[in-house]
């Protein structure tokens, strides 16, 4: 009879036999991992501004289909025109124009 060839992969085999040091040693590291991302200072974590810039005009007495051809589309093909802009979103309300 052969002799059966064992194959033996080192940490596997020492995982595989000891489950429970494994896995204190993973709550360990979750633990020790979580607990610097807690205590990291915070200027680590630079702010972020978005720069926005609203426009809102007052036009009493108007509807909003007035409010949009008097005043939003006049103010959007003014403002498009500057450099810069990335976005550009409006909404015309009664008597209100928002850019």
């Amino acid at each position: 009879m052969k002799d059966k060839v064992i194959r033996n992969f080192g940490l596997t085999t020492l995982s595989l036999k000891n489950r429970n040091t494994v896995f204190l040693m993973t709550i360990v590291l979750v633990i020790f991992g979580l607990v610097s991302y807690i205590r990291l200072p915070k200027e680590l974590f630079p702010d972020v501004v978005v720069p926005t810039v609203l426009v809102q005009t007052v036009y009493p007495g108007n509807s909003p289909a007035d409010i949009e051809n008097l005043i939003t589309r006049p103010l959007e093909k003014e403002i498009d025109g500057i450099r810069g802009i990335k976005k550009l979103t409006s909404q015309s309300f009664q008597d209100l124009s928002f850019i």
